[in-house]
């Protein structure tokens, strides 16, 4: 697995890494400020839960890589484009909301 599986797992971390860089200690102040329905859980548990989501999918995405063969041929451009692409939503969501200050958008 090492290291391309340590590459796959650590490439969804990327985008939230790079919002709390754009907003670093600004979003705790923010988050609990946000109007939540009552079962909303803290916003450190949600960290913590999105962490280990980002990391799951990154696994799930190096076990394709690994299932079709590694390397990058053509086999392997429908199933790694469509995560890239939900990726790239889910980054520009994450960017959006805590960076942006608008969970509207």
């Amino acid at each position: 697995m090492w290291p391309q599986g340590a590459i796959f797992v650590a490439l969804p971390l990327l985008g939230p890494i790079v919002v709390w860089l754009l907003a670093p200690h600004r979003m705790s102040g923010w988050c609990d400020h946000l109007r939540k329905l009552p079962w909303c859980p803290p916003y450190k548990i949600l960290l913590l839960v999105w962490t280990a989501i980002y990391s799951i999918m990154g696994y799930a995405s190096y076990l394709v890589w690994k299932d079709l063969g590694g390397g990058f041929g053509r086999h392997l451009t429908l199933p790694l484009g469509l995560y890239a692409v939900q990726l790239a939503i889910s980054w520009t969501a994450l960017t959006l909301f805590f960076a942006a200050y608008s969970p509207g958008l």
